[in-house]
């Protein structure tokens, strides 16, 4: 049996021959997640991250921060707040697919003569419409359509805004401009 190289590697190694536990250090640190990051943690969460990892990619990208006592106390308050603004974020969510649920909406969009448009009405521009509308930010995703809009007249569109388990339906009139 070889013996490996390296302190930690030793260190596991007499843990194995002696069949004792012994504290390994795995040189993890606490931090608090600013932002969202993918298969690691949530916002305001506070996990055990490899120091390698926080000190070369968190830290830079202000992705994360360290734990300590002041931050863990911050973090409760913080916590408080966005629990609040959650919470009103999705009553106006509510309030808005109940105003635009069978509403009519009209843009005006230059057209062919045959009634095509030049340029299509994507999802984005839709959302950029019930945000005027609403007050509220729409993301374009929550826009369901199957293609752009290519044509005069009424198309159906449904929004689904989040946190809210109905959708809205809304009906979408392309009329042409006057403009020459």
């Amino acid at each position: 049996m070889s013996r490996p190289r390296g302190y930690f590697s030793v260190l596991r190694f007499c843990a194995n021959l002696n069949k004792e536990r012994i504290l390994v250090s795995t040189h993890n640190m606490k931090v608090v997640f600013l932002q969202d990051v993918p298969h690691i943690g949530g916002k305001w969460e506070v996990k055990d991250i490899r120091d390698g990892y926080a000190r070369n990619f968190l830290f830079p990208r202000r992705l994360a921060i360290i734990a300590s006592p002041e931050v863990l106390r911050d973090l409760e308050v913080n916590r408080a707040k966005g629990k609040a603004e959650k919470e009103a974020q999705a009553e106006q969510f509510i309030r808005a697919a109940a105003f635009l649920d069978g509403r009519t909406i009209t843009l005006v969009r230059k057209a062919g003569e045959r009634g095509t448009l030049f340029a299509g009405v994507t999802a984005s521009d839709i959302a950029k419409a019930l945000a005027e509308l609403t007050g509220v930010n729409v993301l374009k995703e929550a826009v369901t359509m199957k293609e752009p809009i290519k044509t005069l007249g009424s198309h159906a569109v449904h929004v689904s805004l989040p946190g809210v388990e109905k959708q809205a339906s809304v009906t979408i009139t392309i009329t042409a401009s006057t403009d020459e």
